[in-house]
């Protein structure tokens, strides 16, 4: 609806006389784009100029015509001044000495504004002052072109042409552009996480790989207790089955004896005997029942005689008391049950 008046004065507008199309023969879309060709054509002329201007009036030999022009231009300021200050209305008491005062301060601007123009006159005589002055005048032409040429321009873009509309959607493609890189970082990102989570699955998978390999390595004893014997040497091949070391739990050792069938109902788990060494003359260690065999069977073949290993005999385990940690497996010792 907003663009309705301008569909109607493109029917209705009048041309100047030297076209020879009507004004609705160009749809608005080619005009707009006819406008911006001729503003950047004027643009490019006025860079031209100016760039011109500034060459010739930077010229050494015109520094004396630079001093003119800016003295001019003081002056014309300076008048200006004294002209408005004398224009205004000033109360009636005290008038005299204050018209007295700016009398004298806009004759000596409009002296000064005179003299300022006669020299600048004067050099323009010659004809390099000449060629400033027309540099000068290119400049504000083409100025004044380029000016125009925006102004043409910016009636032209109404709708979807009007300029807040074209910077909308430049805001908009930007936008949408951002939003485009947005998700592809997303994208990437995730992409990145991803491979970052195989890459951690496979290290921990290799690293569990080379913990089994490693606890394979790893011989651990059944028990806890003192080395009483090793067999192999730093460096040397385990073989399977064979004994690496021999270990002697010192914290929880047992005795057994061989005990004649007379003696059998005497002995109950839970008694308590007495353990004599030689390796300790004079103490006694003490050491409790807690296994009596419930089936005969021959004397053992340590047993040093022939006549004692011919009859039946009940082996009894004791456990032995040893809190200094002194007796050690294989060490002989006496065990006296009492009376």
């Amino acid at each position: 609806a907003a663009d309705l008046p301008n569909r109607e004065e493109t029917w209705n507008q009048d041309t100047p006389t030297e076209f020879d199309l009507p004004g609705w023969y160009f749809d608005p879309t080619e005009q707009v784009t006819a406008a911006e060709a001729e503003l950047a054509a004027a643009r490019a002329d006025y860079d031209t100029e100016l760039g011109n201007f500034n060459d010739l009036l930077n010229n050494p030999g015109n520094a004396e015509l630079r001093d003119a022009e800016t003295r001019v231009a003081e002056a014309e300021a300076a008048f200006l001044v004294a002209q408005t200050l004398r224009d205004r209305t000033i109360a009636q008491e005290g008038r005299e000495q204050v018209d007295d005062y700016i009398q004298t301060l806009y004759d000596s601007a409009k002296s000064e504004l005179t003299s300022a123009q006669l020299d600048y006159d004067q050099l323009l005589t010659d004809q390099e002052y000449k060629d400033v002055l027309e540099a000068r005048a290119r400049v504000s032409v083409a100025k004044q072109r380029y000016e125009i040429a925006l102004d043409h321009l910016t009636s032209l873009q109404t709708g979807e042409n009007d300029l807040a509309v074209l910077v909308a959607k430049a805001g908009v493609s930007q936008a949408e552009a951002a939003l485009v890189q947005a998700q592809a970082a997303i994208v990437q990102a995730q992409a990145g996480v991803t491979q970052a989570e195989k890459m951690v699955a496979q290290t921990q998978a290799t690293l569990e790989m080379a913990q089994i390999q490693l606890d394979k390595l790893t011989t651990k004893a059944p028990v806890a207790g003192v080395v009483m014997t090793r067999n192999l040497e730093v460096g040397e091949f385990a073989q399977p089955g064979a004994a690496a070391l021999t270990i002697g739990e010192l914290e929880a050792l047992t005795i057994k004896v061989y005990i004649p069938e007379d003696r059998y109902g005497q002995i109950n788990l839970g008694d308590v005997a007495n353990l004599t060494t030689n390796s300790f003359p004079g103490e006694t260690f003490e050491a409790t029942v807690i296994r009596i065999a419930d089936q005969a069977e021959y004397t053992p073949r340590n047993v040093q005689t022939s006549e004692d290993r011919a009859t039946t005999v009940y082996a009894i385990e004791l456990a032995v008391t040893d809190s200094a940690g002194k007796l050690k497996p294989g060490m002989p010792v006496d065990v006296d049950f009492g009376d």
